[in-house]
């Protein structure tokens, strides 16, 4: 990854709020690179702009789970839907 592309991704980080919401996003990414991979970054973005979609979370979690204290302190399950599965 160039600099550019990690500093992008660490703002995307910091304006998702919470550990949590981190983690489940970067899962987000994780899945998205498996299905839908790209030669790089900006093209990674371009196929893949509903990861920027700060809805997406609220598939998987509720409101009251997100603003919980426990899920913003560390990972906490989602309670609407299953996270999509990652091939290993």
């Amino acid at each position: 990854m160039r600099e550019r592309d990690l500093q992008i991704l660490h703002g995307i980080l910091e304006t998702r709020g919470g550990f949590g919401r981190s983690r489940a996003w970067l899962h987000f990414v994780a899945v998205h690179a498996q299905r839908w991979p790209a030669d790089g970054f900006d093209d990674f973005l371009e196929r893949n702009a509903d990861l920027l979609d700060s809805q997406l979370i609220h598939h998987l979690y509720s409101r009251e789970l997100l603003l919980s204290e426990p899920a913003r302190a560390s990972w906490t399950d989602p309670d609407l839907r299953r996270l999509p599965a990652l091939a290993y």
